[in-house]
């Protein structure tokens, strides 16, 4: 479990100190929610997001930005808030956030290490490029997320009722399997997807 105030966790030091605090983020309960992932590729590999998402490639030890806040100006390096991880190869993947699902075709792409100034530095991003994934319902705020055995991603929305779906490989208008919110959603080992209300 990763205690986000303890000073000795190396997750705090490396990145809410180091990082995500001197590029003006919120206080550490706006991350009661937030994603963790251990990359399939590679165990070494770790990946958290908040308002931002972050990689590490030692095991945690030390971060550096995989992404930069949305400031309205379309920058292709720029991902809102983070609400969920997901895989698809070893190099595509796919960050449910709360203005929809973006896909990055390059995710070891180099990310941004830096001082207490990097965030004050607009022309140096991650090398990381992130794009809109499909239509329809992109742009809303994406609770979770999940990749079905098919190619599909799944998932439900905060501000629209429903579950929800789209291809991966064909992404195209998101198609709303049910009106309902799921509890909770998932993918089993032969890739059906089971739902919980």
């Amino acid at each position: 479990m990763l205690d986000l105030v303890t000073d000795t966790n190396p997750v705090h030091r490396s990145l809410f100190t180091d990082l995500e605090a001197t590029c003006g983020a919120p206080g550490t309960s706006d991350y009661f929610q937030f994603a963790f992932q251990v990359d399939p590729s590679d165990s070494n590999v770790v990946w958290i997001g908040g308002k931002q998402l972050f990689r590490s490639n030692d095991g945690g030890q030390h971060f550096g930005r995989a992404s930069v806040r949305v400031d309205g100006s379309g920058n292709p390096h720029a991902l809102a808030s983070i609400r969920e991880v997901m895989f698809r190869s070893s190099s595509r993947m796919y960050v449910a956030t709360s203005g929809g699902v973006y896909q990055t075709t390059n995710r070891g792409a180099a990310v941004q290490y830096g001082d207490a100034g990097v965030c004050s530095r607009p022309d140096e991003t991650p090398a990381m490029a992130w794009a809109p994934h499909g239509q329809g319902a992109n742009g809303q705020a994406f609770r979770s997320v999940a990749v079905a055995g098919d190619g599909s991603v799944l998932a439900t929305t905060s501000d629209d009722p429903g579950f929800y779906y789209s291809d991966l490989d064909a992404p195209g208008q998101w198609l709303q399997m049910s009106n309902e919110w799921p509890y909770q959603f998932w993918v089993d080992s032969r890739g059906s997807i089971g739902r919980f209300y």
